[in-house]
């Protein structure tokens, strides 16, 4: 198997990079690889763009409850609203970024293995 002396600190993505240039014989020992690291950085693209917004709802939040303090405007309304959409965002995010966790511990504990079907009722009406 293909090993790199820094693989450990590498990102699914880098991994997925050098994977995609072996040829030969060691393709055939990396090339189950590649889907993990696939889903691994859509998750951790996930984990990111969630936490941005988050951060950008967050930084509104704040805007506007300056700007309405300084107009002696009400805007708890608002500031719940954008408190509440910040929390789901950031709660997407740390989800997301649990996953990719996930994934990646059962890549180094005995490789993750394709999710599998759930199993059929042998009788579907009871």
């Amino acid at each position: 198997m293909l090993r790199d002396p820094h693989t450990h600190h590498q990102h699914a993505i880098d991994r997925t990079a050098l994977i995609s240039q072996v040829t030969g014989a060691e393709y055939a020992d990396v090339k189950a690889e590649l889907p993990i690291l696939r889903k691994r950085g859509q998750l951790m693209h996930h984990a990111i763009y969630w936490g941005v917004a988050s951060c950008i709802v967050t930084s509104l939040l704040v805007i506007l409850s300056f700007a309405a303090a300084f107009f002696h405007v009400r805007h708890e309304y608002g500031a719940g609203l954008l408190f509440a959409l910040a929390m789901a965002l950031f709660t997407a995010a740390l989800i997301a970024f649990a996953r990719e966790l996930q994934l990646g511990y059962l890549e180094i504990s005995g490789g993750a293995k394709p999710p599998q079907r759930p199993a059929r009722k042998s009788y579907p009406h009871v």
